[in-house]
C-alpha cells in the first residue's frame, strides 16, 4: 500500500483492514502530526530568534545614538553657556561705560562723538536697550526700540526682575525679537545699570552658538540607517530631529516601549523597538523580511532534515512491526488453521519474544495433549472422552491466579459439558495493568468437534486481545478468522471488558443470552444489549460495543442457554431467567464461588434426575473496590 493511500483512503469499516494496514495507517497519521508539530516549533523558535536579533541590533544602534546625543548635548550646552557669559560681560561693560559717560543717552547715532552706535560696534553687540526704573526703554540701538514698554512683552517682562534685585544677571534662550522675523535669532541678556535704577539689555547674534550646534550635531556622528532598509529615528518633544523622512508618518501613540512589536510603514511590516528617556524617544525599525531572510537558510535545512528523519522513522517502524508482530501473528494463525483442519502434526514455532514463546508453547502443549487424547480414543472411547474433558478443562483459566486481587474484585466460573466434552467455554485474563477481559461462549454442537472449535476460538480471542485492540475490534477480528475457515460451527458469545480503575464495563453481544446485572442494594435485572450476529457466519459482520458503569458492590452473571433451558423431570418447565434472578437475589453478598455453588445446587434440585440437554456454563463477577495495578498482567495461564 502506498503512503498516500494510507493517508487518504477512507476507512469505513476498521475490520476491513489487516493488522499491518491498520498500524501503518495510524503510524502515518502520527508521523505527519509529529512532523507538523516539529515544524511549528521550529518556526516559533526562528520567529523568537528573529525578534531577539532585531531587538539586539536596534538596541546597539540606540545605545550608540544615545551616547552621541549626550555628548552633543553636553558640548552644545558648554558652548551656549560660554556665549551667555560673553554676552553678560558685554552687558556689564555697557553698564560701566554708561555710568562714566551719560552723554550716551543724549546722542544715539552721532558720527562725531562717542554714541550708542559706536558702543555696539566696538563691543560687537547687535542690539542695546537702556531701560529705566519703570521698565521703559529710554534709549536704544537701533533707535526703533526707544520707548518700548517691557511690561507688554512676556519675554521682556522676565528682565523686570532686575528692578527688584539689581544683583541678578539674566540670559534667555536664543530667539527672534517679538513681532519680527529676522534672518538671525539673537541671544538676549540683561544686567543692572550702575548710573541709575534700571537695567541694560543687549542682544548678540547667535552665529557662534549655531555654528557650535552644527559642529556637534548628532547627525554628523550617528548613521541613521539600520540594515539595508531599516532606519533609526530620534524624537525630541515628539518632533523628529534625526532619521528617515518616513519616521514623520509614524503615530508615536502606537509605540510600545521596551519590547519588539510589529509596525507597518508604507504597507511594509517592520520589527520595531523603542526607548524613552526624558523628552527623547529613540525608535529603530527593521523590515521583518530582512530579519527572516538571514534565518531562511537554516529553516529550510531544518524542514528538509525533519522531513527525511520522520520518513526514515516511519519506514523503520513499519519494517519492525512487519518483522516482529504481523509476520509472526500470521504464522501463528496459519498454524492454528492447519490444526483446526485436523493437521495435529503442525507445530507453532514462533520464538521472537517472550509473549510468542509462551503462546507457541501453550498451543503446542494443547495440540500435543489433544493428539494424545485422540490416540487414546482410538483404543478406548471412554478413556478418550475422559482425556478430552481434561484437555478442555486445561484450556480454562486458572482463576486461582487472580485470587491475590480478590480484595478488589471477586470472580468464579464453571462449565458442565453434556457429554464429557462440550462446546461451552469461558475465559478470564488481563488485557493490561488495569483491565480484564472475561466472556462465556457456546459453540453449536457437542463433543470433540465443538471442543476443537472452542479451543481455537479461545486462542484467537486471547491472541487478538493482547495485541491492544478495543473490544469491538477483538470480536470482529475473531469473527473474520472463524468465518474464513467455516466448518459449519457457529459460536454465540458474550464478551466483557472491565476497567478496574474506572469501573466501566464494556460489552459486546454476539448472538448470546443477555447477562444479569445487579447495582448496589438493588435486585438482579437482565441487561438489554444490542444483539449482534453470532460468530462464524459473515466475515464482514459489524459488532458494536456498549458500556455501563459499575460501582463497588455491583455484580454480573454470564450464563449459556444450557442453564436457563434446563428442564424439570416431571413438569418439563425450564429453569428460566426469572428463577435464576430469584435465586441470585437471595445470595446477598456471598463470595462468587458460593454464589455459583448455591445456584447450581438449586438448578440440580429443580431438574431432579433428568440429564442435562445442553452444556451449562456460568461466570459470576463482583466489583469490590477500584484500584490501579502496579504490575502488568498479561492473562491467565492455560494448560
Amino acid at each position: 500500500m502506498k503512503l498516500l493511500d494510507l493517508l487518504y483512503r477512507p476507512v469505513q469499516n476498521p475490520a476491513d483492514l489487516t493488522m499491518r494496514q491498520r498500524f501503518l495507517h495510524s503510524l502515518c497519521i502520527y508521523v505527519v502530526v509529529a512532523f507538523l508539530t516539529s515544524m511549528l516549533l521550529a518556526l516559533s523558535f526562528e520567529t523568537h530568534s528573529a525578534r531577539r536579533e532585531a531587538q539586539h541590533t536596534i538596541e546597539v544602534k540606540i545605545n550608540t545614538a544615545r551616547l552621541h546625543a549626550q555628548n552633543a548635548y553636553n558640548a552644545f550646552n558648554t558652548l551656549k553657556d560660554a556665549t551667555e557669559q560673553l554676552a553678560i560681560k558685554r552687558a556689564r561693560a555697557c553698564a560701566m561705560l554708561l555710568a562714566h559717560n551719560n552723554s550716551l543717552l543724549d546722542d544715539v547715532d552721532a558720527s562725531d562723538n562717542y554714541s550708542l552706535a559706536t558702543l555696539t560696534r566696538q563691543l560687537d553687540i547687535n542690539e542695546l536697550e537702556i531701560v529705566d526704573a519703570n521698565g521703559i526703554c529710554i534709549a536704544a540701538y537701533p533707535e526703533k526700540y526707544t520707548g518700548f514698554n517691557y511690561n507688554t512683552s512676556a519675554n521682556a517682562r522676565d528682565f523686570l526682575r532686575i528692578l527688584d534685585d539689581p544683583s541678578l544677571e539674566l540670559a534667555q534662550d536664543i530667539r527672534q525679537n517679538e513681532g519680527e522675523l529676522t534672518e538671525d535669532p539673537l541671544l538676549y541678556c540683561a544686567v543692572a545699570r550702575q548710573d541709575a535704577p534700571g537695567f541694560i539689555e543687549v542682544g548678540i547674534k547667535a552665529e557662534q552658538v549655531n555654528k557650535a550646534y552644527n559642529l556637534v550635531g548628532i547627525e554628523k556622528y550617528v548613521d541613521s540607517s539600520l540594515g539595508r532598509k531599516g532606519f533609526l529615528a530620534l524624537y525630541c518633544d515628539d518632533k523628529l530631529v534625526l532619521g528617515d523622512p518616513r519616521a514623520n508618518t509614524i503615530d508615536l501613540t502606537d509605540l510600545k516601549f521596551g519590547s519588539v512589536f510589529p509596525l507597518e510603514i508604507d504597507d511594509v511590516v517592520y520589527f520595531a523597538y523603542a526607548q524613552r528617556e526624558d523628552n527623547l524617544i529613540f525608535l529603530g525599525v527593521i523590515p521583518q523580511i530582512e530579519i527572516f531572510a538571514s534565518n531562511r537558510f537554516i529553516l529550510i535545512w531544518a524542514l528538509l532534515g525533519n522531513f527525511f528523519l520522520f520518513l526514515l522513522i516511519f519506514f523503520l517502524l513499519s519494517f519492525l512491526v512487519q518483522g516482529l508482530l504481523v509476520k509472526n501473528v500470521r504464522c501463528v494463525n496459519g498454524s492454528l488453521e492447519k490444526i483446526t483442519l485436523g493437521d495435529l502434526n503442525e507445530r507453532v514455532n514462533v520464538k521472537v519474544s517472550t509473549e510468542f514463546v509462551v503462546l507457541s508453547d501453550g498451543l503446542n502443549s494443547t495440540v500435543d495433549s489433544l493428539k494424545q487424547i485422540i490416540d487414546n480414543v482410538k483404543k478406548q472411547d471412554e478413556d478418550s472422552i475422559s482425556l478430552a474433558r481434561r484437555i478442555q478443562e486445561a484450556t480454562l483459566p486458572n482463576l486461582g491466579e487472580l485470587l491475590p486481587e480478590r480484595r478488589r474484585f471477586d470472580v468464579a466460573a464453571l462449565t458442565r459439558p453434556m457429554v464429557g466434552v462440550g462446546g461451552d467455554s469461558y475465559d478470564v485474563f488481563y488485557i493490561n495493568d488495569s483491565e480484564i477481559l472475561f466472556y462465556v461462549a457456546d459453540v453449536s454442537g457437542h463433543g470433540v468437534p465443538a471442543a476443537l472449535v472452542m479451543m481455537r476460538t479461545t486462542a484467537l480471542v486471547k491472541n487478538i486481545a493482547l495485541s491492544g485492540y478495543d473490544l469491538a475490534k477483538v470480536v470482529s477480528t475473531t469473527n473474520r478468522y472463524l468465518s474464513d475457515n467455516n466448518n459449519s460451527s457457529l459460536v454465540a458469545a458474550f464478551f466483557c471488558s472491565f476497567n478496574l480503575c474506572t469501573g466501566v464495563l464494556t460489552y459486546v453481544n454476539a448472538g448470546h443470552i443477555a447477562p444479569l446485572v445487579k447495582h448496589g442494594a438493588g435486585e438482579f435485572v437482565q441487561l438489554q444489549p444490542n444483539i449482534n450476529l453470532v460468530l462464524g457466519v459473515d466475515p464482514d459482520a459489524t459488532y458494536t460495543a456498549e458500556q455501563i458503569q459499575l460501582a463497588p458492590g455491583d455484580a454480573v452473571l454470564l450464563f449459556t442457554d444450557g442453564v436457563c433451558h434446563a428442564e424439570n423431570t416431571v413438569t418439563h418447565e425450564t429453569f428460566n431467567v426469572e428463577r435464576i434472578i430469584s435465586r441470585l437475589n437471595r445470595s446477598n453478598n456471598d463470595v462468587a464461588s458460593d454464589v455459583l455453588a448455591n445456584l447450581t445446587a438449586s438448578l440440580d434440585q429443580f431438574c431432579g434426575s433428568r440429564e442435562p440437554n445442553d452444556d451449562q456454563t456460568l461466570l459470576f463477577f463482583r466489583f469490590i473496590e477500584p484500584f490501579i495495578s502496579d504490575k502488568s498482567t498479561q492473562g491467565t495461564n492455560h494448560a
